[in-house]
């Protein structure tokens, strides 16, 4: 019960009605802009150089890799 996860579902409990909602509105915004972002990522890599992808985003050439291993 000391985990992240319930401590954050006992808060949640906590919430009055207003509060859950504005709560629920943020998850929705953060859903959508991370479908967009992941959409954005994956259909705007390829053909760019890792060196051209490293100046746009400011991420490290290690980052760049371990994120197209992932793929």
């Amino acid at each position: 019960m000391n985990e992240g996860i319930f401590k954050r579902l006992f808060e949640i409990a906590k919430m009055d009605k207003n509060e859950r909602h504005v709560y629920q509105e943020s998850l929705k915004d953060y859903w959508d802009l991370k479908s967009a972002m992941d959409t954005y990522f994956d259909d705007g890599k390829e053909g760019l150089s890792d060196d051209i992808i490293q100046k746009l985003t400011g991420l490290s050439l290690s980052e760049i890799e371990k994120l197209r291993n992932k793929s």
